[in-house]
């Protein structure tokens, strides 16, 4: 219980006509772990090539992922209608994932055009709000060939000094909120003007490319708004709408498409010939006669499987003694109902090394006393208990 379990290190060589079905069962018994085949570590191997549909499922999880980030859907705690792994299976190869990516995109972009429509129209308002208080009609602050118009707000009131200036014509309007200005003046005056504003924190306001006086173009603008909005609100339902057809879907879309991708990557931690493959892998002792039994009898006993290892030591002169891909044994920890519950923190420190001692049990016994020591109040105790209580049923 201390240390963690046994393990023997194993290899399957195969056809290489049957690499496919040896990765199916590889990840059907989920018992080995392998060693990765580095290249020039054995004549005539090489590292394997993704399968061939390993990129079409990669460009498929990746539309996918981007679909549940638009749709808002987390993978774990995702209440969902069982789906068999065969019905998802042939959902995706009939392209149900691009199918149900173009329908959210359309409500995407449709919900991106109103939202961009939407903060347009409140630049727009927010202009008329200010250009209201002039008494001048849209259409006359441009148009013409030798006049320059000046329109923006100002911090300070610029009448005055506007009023010096020859040939110009302004309107200011001013509060204690901040003021708004429009100068008319000869284009070869404009910089004297834009001079005299500077000084009285001028800033430049976009006027609205339309018509007509600014308070009923401002009414205008506000509908437009309100009704632009409630266009959003009814994208944003049908968004919704979609979430909840499609959830079950997209994550069970979502596991059996990474589970196809780190198939279709397999073969690049794998050996391989023109003819053949080669497998190294770490299996628990105490399951090796089983996952033998059980690799011969899916491969119909068409591989070739021994074992090397039948259990490593806990010595390190017995992993020194290996090569460099064989010394490091992988650890499985091995822990009671108890301390299966502590190994989370102390995998948090480090995972233990396969000759060292698994602590999980002894912090499952000292943690709590520490942990009361710390609080050292019966007042914080009970609820902690009524927790812990509730966290273990």
């Amino acid at each position: 219980m201390l240390l963690p379990e046994s393990m023997s290190r194993i290899v399957i060589v195969g056809n290489k006509s049957r690499l496919d079905d040896m990765i199916d069962v590889l990840y059907s018994i989920d018992a080995v772990h392998l060693i990765d085949h580095t290249t020039g570590q054995d004549e005539g191997f090489s590292i394997g090539k993704p399968r061939p549909y390993s990129s079409k499922a990669s460009e498929r999880l990746l539309a996918l992922r981007t679909t549940e980030k638009d749709l808002g859907i987390k993978l774990k705690g995702v209440e969902m209608e069982p789906i068999s792994v065969k019905d998802i299976e042939a959902e995706i190869s009939s392209n149900g994932v691009e199918s149900v990516m173009s329908e959210v995109m359309a409500a995407i972009d449709e919900k991106n055009r109103i939202v961009q429509n939407v903060a347009d129209l409140k630049a727009q308002e927010l202009s008329l709000q200010k250009l209201s208080k002039l008494p001048i009609n849209l259409e006359l602050y441009n148009g013409y060939e030798s006049i320059a118009v000046l329109v923006g707000s100002v911090k300070a009131d610029p009448s005055k000094a506007l009023d010096a200036l020859p040939d110009a014509e302004s309107f200011v309007s001013y509060s204690k909120e901040g003021g708004i200005v429009a100068v008319f003046i000869k284009k070869s005056e404009k910089d004297k003007a834009t001079s005299v504003l500077s000084e009285y924190g001028y800033s430049e306001i976009q006027v609205p490319d339309i018509s007509g006086s600014p308070v009923d173009a401002l009414a205008t603008t506000q509908a437009a708004i309100t009704a632009a909005e409630a266009e959003l609100v009814n994208v944003e339902a049908r968004l919704a709408e979609l979430s909840e057809k499609n959830k079950s879907f997209i994550v069970a879309s979502d596991e059996q498409l990474t589970l196809t991708v780190r198939k279709g990557e397999l073969p690049m931690r794998i050996a391989t010939s023109d003819y053949s493959f080669v497998i190294d892998g770490w299996v628990p002792a105490k399951d090796v006669d089983d996952v033998i039994a059980k690799i011969n009898d899916a491969m119909d006993n068409n591989v070739y499987i021994e074992v090397e290892e039948r259990s490593r030591g806990r010595s390190l002169h017995e992993e020194e003694e290996n090569e460099p891909r064989f010394q490091k044994a992988p650890t499985k920890m091995k822990n009671g109902a108890v301390g299966k519950r502590f190994e989370f923190p102390t995998k948090l420190i480090s995972v233990p090394k396969y000759q060292e001692i698994d602590p999980s049990t002894i912090i499952a016994i000292f943690f709590p006393f520490f942990f009361g020591f710390m609080v050292g109040d019966l007042g914080y105790a009970i609820p902690f208990i009524c927790l812990g209580a509730l966290g273990l049923r």
